[in-house]
């Protein structure tokens, strides 16, 4: 198959356009120009374009829930200054550099992504919001194969990281591609090898000094506590469930799911130290793990023994 080619979005330049409108244009810009090309995307997990009533669920609400910055009629001062700060890092060339980077390092595998193209975003946070701040600014989704969004709120501390979230989400198109995503059949066990592997690419690529907060709040005695709770739950299954060990406690009320005595995101660092242990046990690169079916890993990496 013919290599993959990347839709790069400039929301950069929608973001600065945004400033000059009123909030009613804001909104039509934001629904058609910036969440239109992920029209399909939205489709898969649900989420209309345009809510059928008004104040209906849809891409804006989706995207408020997310934690990303949507119009409002607070003041654009912020926003102004977020979006210069992406300007002055030149984040379209960046982000193009990186997916240049990451393709690159699967092809010394001889691995091709079986996508014709994949669409790119990098979208604005709400710093405000409690899904920015746990995340401490920047984060993703790239759940839907030949779709990646990245979540920025731009600042000192989050704009080195942005290399590293690019390489976690793209991890995640090769990874559903391999092995598709079943959201009524995904296990515990699975989630968290896919959370794994996207940490430990993004590591492989950029280093571990941009490691991802999800991973590094979560040591000692507190890991070795949610590695023993997610160890005797690998075979629950359905999202609805997975969610509990993968996100944690914090976020149960907001998302919907049942509390099962974790910290946030607890199933992402139990991943993280589970993949590096099959990548130290068998010796295999990142890479190689990211195509290698979720129980074998767990079983040779002898993590949760």
């Amino acid at each position: 198959m013919s290599k993959t080619s990347f839709v790069l979005h400039d929301t950069v330049s929608i973001y600065k356009q945004m400033l000059n409108v009123s909030v009613e244009g804001q909104t039509e810009m934001f629904r058609y120009k910036l969440m239109k090309p992920f029209e399909a995307m939205w489709k898969t997990i649900g989420v209309p374009l345009k809510a059928t009533a008004e104040n209906g669920y849809d891409v804006i609400m989706a995207s408020q829930m997310l934690g990303l910055w949507t119009p409002s009629s607070s003041d654009l001062s912020a926003l102004k200054e977020e979006v210069r700060k992406l300007e002055q890092i030149h984040a379209n060339h960046l982000s193009e550099r990186v997916l240049e980077e990451v393709v690159q390092e699967f092809s010394k595998i001889g691995y091709n992504l079986p996508l014709e193209e994949i669409h790119y975003a990098l979208l604005i946070g709400n710093s405000m919001s409690d899904e920015m701040q746990l995340v401490q600014g920047c984060s993703g989704f790239a759940g839907i194969p030949g779709y990646i969004q990245i979540y920025i709120c731009p600042n000192d501390a989050t704009l080195p990281r942005l290399p590293h979230v690019i390489a976690h989400e793209f991890n995640h198109q090769v990874r559903f591609c391999y092995e598709p995503f079943r959201y009524g059949d995904i296990s515990v066990g699975e989630y968290i090898v896919i959370e794994g592997l996207a940490e430990s690419f993004a590591v492989h690529m950029y280093g571990e000094e941009r490691i991802g907060p999800w991973v590094t709040h979560l040591v000692g005695d507190e890991l070795a506590y949610s590695a023993r709770v997610i160890r005797d739950s690998l075979h629950v299954k359905g999202f609805s469930e997975v969610r509990s060990y993968l996100f944690g406690d914090d976020l149960a009320d907001k998302m919907g799911y049942q509390k099962v005595g974790l910290s946030s995101y607890a199933g992402y660092a139990v991943g993280y130290h589970l993949v590096q242990a099959y990548l130290k046990k068998t010796g295999r690169s990142i890479m190689e793990a990211t195509l290698t079916p979720a129980n074998q890993i767990i079983a040779e990496s002898c993590f949760f023994e």
